[in-house]
């Protein structure tokens, strides 16, 4: 038995372990979401480190920002939604979302564009459920602006992704 539901998407496939083939063949499909170009996309993370610098970090998920102005919710909601869908595709865990900026040192945005207001995940080994902590505002049904403590936000950030390492992502 296997749930896992974020904001309106779920699934019941449990993701596995991130690949380059299997990243590559993600990013080509999401690529052609419309809206898309209207955003610079950074990979970053463990999934990141392990791709481009030849680290050996356990991750399960791949890490995605998107920058730039948001020129329509409903496009950028569709945008992030069709990154989780398409991962779970591809049995793969994406985590994305929108910033203002990239986080640096001691500077980190105190804020981001969600779908969700918590997670939940069930299996046989566990069961959980983490709601989404700060400040909410939901922008349009289904898309929220979460403002946060940026010293707890970063150092999450530090702890989870070990560096402030990004690729831009071309296209």
């Amino acid at each position: 038995m296997f749930y896992y539901q974020k904001g309106d998407i779920s699934t019941t496939i449990p993701w596995v372990k991130p690949s380059p083939l299997a990243f590559n063949q993600w990013l080509e499909e999401w690529l052609q979401t419309p809206g898309i170009g209207d955003y610079k996309i950074f990979l970053t993370g463990a999934f990141c480190q392990n791709y481009f610098l030849n680290k050996n970090i356990d991750t399960w998920d791949i890490d995605i920002i998107l920058i730039g102005k948001i020129q329509k919710y409903n496009v950028l909601k569709n945008i992030l939604d069709e990154a989780v869908k398409i991962g779970f595709k591809h049995n793969l865990l994406i985590d994305v979302f929108w910033r203002d900026k990239l986080p640096e040192v001691n500077l980190f945005s105190q804020e981001k564009v969600i779908t969700y207001t918590s997670v939940t995940k069930q299996s046989l080994n566990d069961t959980w459920e983490h709601p989404v902590y700060g400040e909410i505002t939901q922008l349009i049904p289904g898309l929220y602006r979460v403002k946060h403590n940026s010293k707890n936000a970063y150092d999450k950030f530090i702890f989870k992704n070990y560096a402030l390492n990004y690729k831009k992502i071309e296209f």
